[in-house]
């Protein structure tokens, strides 16, 4: 698997756990999604940090 594939993969994860208000399992995904898109210089890096901040917000974690 690639490693935009991997970010894909990680990000869609941790939008189903976030729907199922499992935040703290949800926010490593999202955050290793964010490093791998930063990483790649990613075009949706603005939707990856809206997930973290929103997932750290109500994982009670800002």
């Amino acid at each position: 698997m690639g490693r935009q594939d991997q970010v894909a993969a990680q990000y869609g994860l941790a939008e189903v756990l976030e729907k199922e208000g499992r935040y703290a399992e949800a926010l490593p995904l999202a955050l290793a999604a964010l490093e791998i898109g930063e990483r790649l210089r990613d075009n949706s890096l603005d939707f990856s940090r809206q997930l973290v901040e929103g997932l750290r917000r109500k994982a009670g974690m800002q």
